[in-house]
């Protein structure tokens, strides 16, 4: 099961071994999902499905699952940004101590 690390803003991080996808956030309180590709681009999604980011996260092919993924999957489209240096997500640091494993609808365990 792949590991979230948790930021200083609440929000859930990991790092994927992918081509396509780079990293993964998930705020939890607001269902909110940014998906970071390789190319730069960040994804928004609201009201994603925390069983999909968990799906997305654990798949063996992230990238193919995300690039395949039907529309809707991951929640509502809010923009497809590229953002000028487009590294900020990556500049966030883990709480110390705040490693977990993100899990089912039940919470966080850690």
């Amino acid at each position: 099961m792949t590991e979230f690390a948790l930021q200083l803003n609440g929000i859930w991080k990991t790092d994927l071994k992918s081509r396509v996808v780079r990293s993964v956030y998930y705020d939890e309180k607001s269902h909110l999902l940014a998906v970071e590709l390789r190319h730069g681009k960040i994804r928004l999604y609201s009201e994603a499905p925390k069983d999909m980011v968990l799906a997305l996260a654990n798949h063996r092919a992230p990238g193919l699952f995300y690039e395949l993924a039907p529309e809707g999957t991951f929640g509502k489209p809010l923009s497809r940004l590229r953002p000028k240096g487009a590294s900020f997500l990556r500049r966030m640091k883990p709480l110390r101590g705040q490693r977990g494993i993100l899990v089912s609808a039940a919470g966080v365990s850690g």
